[in-house]
């Protein structure tokens, strides 16, 4: 659990899951839960049922100190998700500038889930998470039960509304080169210059060549650290590892290579 003076801040959605909304809260250290859910009608016994999922999951937060602030907005209408979540989001590091804010993208609506993540991303300093499921309540025995129609699988939706567009937000993609240069030096393993020559065999060097071989040499290890190891480093790939004078890739810049340009 994290500690300290920081503010740990966290935005979930509950509608049938628990733990997977309080343990990450217990994990992080929480302070503060913006917890969004859903009652259409309270009186309902359908209300009733998402009521005492939100109860609980609120329970299990605040044994550990933390506040719950309730969020009831429409979790299966995209539009009004994420116009929530962006709102939490902004709120908060307006307020909270130096927080540590964690979005859970394992909890919730299919429609918040991908409104979280959008919103996410569009917040640089936020920290989405996932987390899955070691054990599950309903055993094979009973799945059938839940998600079958007699003889026939059909899940838990028997009819659905017609499609709704979403928002489009553009993400762009990390620059090719570096993201092949950062492949390269690592698949390389070896010292600077080994790797620089390795970077040109690819094209993936953009600077001429100087007529000087040796003048060369000497500027090809600066333009490497200016063009390919600082940005590395400002976009969080790579991490300075001062016992072997290398660069070590962060979990930010595995998640990069086993995505782009493979």
């Amino acid at each position: 659990m994290k500690s300290g003076g920081r503010r740990n801040i966290m935005v979930a959605c509950v509608t049938f899951e628990t733990v997977k909304i309080s343990e990450p809260v217990h994990y992080y250290g929480v302070h503060t839960v913006h917890l969004l859910h859903y009652i259409r009608d309270p009186e309902s016994e359908r209300g009733s049922i998402y009521a005492g999922f939100f109860e609980e999951t609120s329970e299990q937060i605040s044994s550990s100190g933390a506040e719950v602030v309730e969020h009831n907005v429409n979790v299966s209408n995209f539009p009004d998700v994420i116009r929530e979540v962006e709102s939490i989001l902004g709120s908060e590091y307006s307020e909270h500038p130096d927080s540590d804010i964690y979005v859970n993208l394992s909890s919730g609506s299919s429609e918040y889930i991908s409104a979280a993540t959008i919103v996410s991303m569009m917040y640089p300093k936020s920290i989405p998470f996932t987390v899955s499921t070691k054990e599950y309540t309903v055993d094979l025995e009973n799945v059938k039960k839940l998600y079958y129609d007699g003889d026939r699988p059909v899940g838990l939706s028997r009819s659905v509304t017609d499609p709704s567009p979403m928002v489009k937000v553009s993400i762009p993609h990390p620059d090719e080169i570096l993201v092949r240069g950062l492949r390269a030096y690592v698949n390389c393993n070896c010292k600077t210059r080994e790797a620089i020559s390795l970077i040109k065999s690819e094209g993936l060097w953009l600077r001429g060549e100087s007529k000087s071989e040796e003048y060369s040499k000497q500027y090809d290890v600066v333009w490497f650290h200016r063009d390919f190891v600082q940005k590395w480093i400002n976009l969080g790939w790579v991490e300075r590892d001062e016992h072997r004078r290398r660069f070590n890739l962060t979990d930010d810049g595995r998640w990069i290579l086993r995505t782009y340009f493979t």
